[in-house]
């Protein structure tokens, strides 16, 4: 039996909601580490990680981040002839 921890679901909350928005861009582990290391970056300032700022800062790390996507050019535009 698995006692749920008070906080741990926002937390999970936050994590799922930005692997929606950065999935594309980013696999799960990453973001949920991002989202490990924002909190704790948070703790340390004296109000603590509301849930707000703690998903403003975690969006902005991961857009931060995002690799830019590569163009192919196995396919290029066809020229007229």
């Amino acid at each position: 039996m698995t006692t749920a921890v008070p906080g741990n679901d926002s937390y999970a909350d936050i994590t799922e909601q930005m692997f929606r928005e950065f999935a594309s861009e980013h696999s799960l582990s990453v973001i949920a580490d991002t989202v490990r290391r924002c909190r704790t970056d948070l703790r340390a300032s004296r109000r603590g990680p509301g849930l707000e700022s703690l998903e403003r800062l975690v969006r902005q790390r991961l857009s931060a981040t995002v690799r830019p996507r590569r163009v192919s050019v196995a396919n290029p535009c066809p020229r007229g002839r």
